[in-house]
């Protein structure tokens, strides 16, 4: 659940104003070390880690996303 949660997240964190189309390429790498309970809130800290420019195809941008569970 938590992971689904990062592309809704993301939106609420960045404003990219001239997008026309955008595409979740996946993940790069995922790790659980805690279970999250039920009702738990939680937050998120990203910072952008890369762009790539893809030429006439628009670019890639890597985020780098941490969730926190409060307590």
């Amino acid at each position: 659940m938590s992971v689904s949660m990062i592309s809704k997240l993301l939106e609420e964190q960045f404003a990219i104003k001239s997008v026309k189309m955008g595409l979740n390429y996946g993940l790069n790498k995922v790790r659980f070390p805690t279970p999250v309970p039920v009702n738990s809130e939680l937050r998120m800290h990203a910072t952008i880690k890369e762009i790539e420019d893809l030429g006439f195809n628009g670019i890639k941008v890597t985020f780098s996303c941490t969730i926190e569970i409060k307590g």
